[in-house]
């Protein structure tokens, strides 16, 4: 008898697990959608607009040109999102067991930072990067790409021409913890207490107008914690800028 009530005890849990993930599903959905179907809607509507203007003879060529600047910004932006969202679906896709592997993260740091390294030297940042570099974690390979590139890119776009960004990798106990910090604009208290939600108010441009996806925080962690980590946001302690810090599972030599 005591070993039925037990079963349908965990029956009960698994169940009510199981509806809270179909819950959860659902939302992403909706909001994902209104995300997506709203940063569409804009610059194509916008490049519909030219092309009527155009065709009716309504301005000219070179006028067209300057709408177009317009537009090829937001297009880059909704294209950026779209890559964000994708590589999301494929590094955690629900029908995808999580597949975590030694990742020697020297490795994947350097190849992150040779490709926004364009980005750091046209603004002139000091970017370091100190620490247990040699470390080996157990991570998702293509997880652990998105959730750096997304807050290393971040730390570059809304730190000020001439500031610093700073990678340091430790290793505690069973853990490798790697903090971003940066001497940039900061983010304000009220949007730190829905920074990792889907909301459309958790985008902003960075300190040069560049945009911002808005779901690359949200991404972020939940690659994190699929991979049984943690992510967390502070102030700099330094006195200016902000300092993102998750941790990871250490590879055990």
């Amino acid at each position: 008898m005591q070993k039925n009530n037990i079963d349908n005890t965990n029956l009960v849990n698994r169940l009510k697990k199981m509806e809270e993930e179909l819950e959860r599903a659902g939302l992403l959905r909706d909001t994902l959608i209104r995300i997506v179907s709203h940063d569409i809607r804009g610059p194509m509507s916008n490049l519909k607009s030219v092309i009527s203007l155009v065709r009716e003879e309504q301005v000219g060529i070179e006028q067209a040109k300057e709408f177009m600047v317009t537009i090829d910004k937001g297009v880059d932006h909704t294209v950026q999102m779209l890559e964000e969202l994708m590589e999301w679906g494929q590094a955690a896709s629900r029908n995808k067991k999580v597949e975590q592997e030694e990742i020697i993260l020297k490795d994947v740091i350097e190849s992150i930072v040779k490709k926004i390294q364009p980005q750091i030297d046209d603004k002139k940042l000091d970017f370091e990067i100190s620490g247990d570099i040699d470390a080996v974690c157990l991570f998702d390979k293509n997880a652990i790409r998105v959730v750096l590139r997304n807050l290393f890119s971040n730390a570059v776009k809304f730190t000020e021409r001439g500031g610093q960004v700073r990678v340091k990798i430790n290793m505690q106990d069973d853990l490798i913890v790697i903090a971003v910090s940066d001497t940039g604009i900061g983010i304000p208290d009220e949007m730190k207490a829905n920074l990792f939600e889907l909301k459309k108010d958790n985008k902003r441009v960075g300190t040069e107008n560049e945009k911002s996806s808005g779901v690359g925080l949200f991404i972020s962690k939940d690659l994190i914690n699929q991979n049984d980590g943690t992510l967390k946001v502070e102030d700099n302690p330094d006195g200016k800028g902000t300092v993102f810090e998750f941790t990871m599972k250490r590879s055990k030599p």
